[in-house]
């Protein structure tokens, strides 16, 4: 993970991962449904359908999903990169 990559997660993290998995979550989530719900034509049998309800139930959780394992990956990836900086420094101050 680059400076400037950790420095942008830091003032990512300070928000907060509620916030994060929120915004994130539903910014890939309305697109995916509306974009599935274009492909698949649900609407056939009406707003009420079945297919719909199961398209706006399924996309706004897999968006919650993938942002919460996004959040996962990210932080670990910024805790390796802040351990590998520590070592570092310490062996710099032997």
């Amino acid at each position: 993970m680059r400076v400037e990559e950790r420095e942008a997660w830091q003032q990512t993290r300070a928000k907060g991962q509620m916030r994060f998995v929120l915004t994130n979550g539903v910014a890939w989530a309305l697109p995916m449904l509306l974009i599935m719900l274009y492909i698949n034509q649900p609407f056939a049998g009406g707003w009420l359908s079945k297919a719909v309800l199961v398209h706006l139930l399924i996309w706004p959780l897999a968006g919650l999903l993938f942002a919460w394992g996004l959040w996962h990956l990210t932080e670990r990836k910024y805790q390796k990169a802040k351990m590998h900086e520590q070592v570092q420094d310490k062996e710099k101050q032997e």
